[in-house]
């Protein structure tokens, strides 16, 4: 009974150790990651940067992030951003975006801002153990979906939900699933789309 108790005990300090081992890893993985966009000379920050979720999750929250080309004006910039890994699985990626993000675009020099707002927009990303495997899994979906451009258009949808599965005997072979409630374009982007 007091060899299990003991065991017990040196499997728990070893797991918080691997944990903290780990989250240092992230946060400075992290850290220069953004530095390296920096010297690269573009913006890209995220001032408040933090890792948590102990024990059970690898938790990197961000705040303030900002991605920017100086070149060619397109950014991105959200007030915060959620990144988490289960301890047990860290090949199963989750991202939980804000309830409101801007995109800077630039089409044919003519640069604009989408503001897209939404409820529980999320990604995941899942890759297989195995790396001669890769890529398996790409999720992506939200609810109260509306992209408003300061050209004009807005687009919305009460839900939408896109999928992309590779197949696990060939990367090359793929299954993309849009599914998606109560899509609400923009009068004029209709016009166009059907124009087209």
């Amino acid at each position: 009974m007091r060899f299990l108790k003991w065991t017990a005990i040196v499997l728990a300090i070893l797991a918080t150790g691997v944990w903290f081992a780990a989250s240092f890893v992230v946060q400075n993985g992290a850290e220069s990651f953004f530095a390296n966009l920096a010297k690269e000379g573009r913006v890209a920050a995220a001032p408040g940067l933090s890792v948590g979720g102990f024990p059970t999750r690898m938790d990197l929250a961000m705040t303030g992030v900002k991605f920017l080309d100086p070149q060619t004006g397109e950014g991105w910039e959200l007030p915060e951003l959620h990144l988490s890994v289960p301890s047990w699985k860290p090949w199963h990626l989750t991202a939980e975006l804000p309830a409101s993000q801007t995109l800077t675009l630039t089409a044919e020099s003519v640069p604009q801002e989408i503001t897209v707002t939404s409820d529980g927009l999320a990604a995941s990303v899942r890759v297989s153990p195995d790396i001669a495997v890769g890529l398996q899994e790409i999720t992506a979906g939200g609810a109260a979906l509306e992209a408003v451009s300061s050209l004009g258009w807005t687009v919305g949808a009460a839900d939408l939900r896109a999928r992309l599965l590779i197949d696990a005997n060939d990367s090359r072979t793929y299954a993309l699933t849009l599914d998606g409630r109560d899509i609400a374009p923009d009068a004029s982007l209709a016009r166009a789309l059907a124009a087209v």
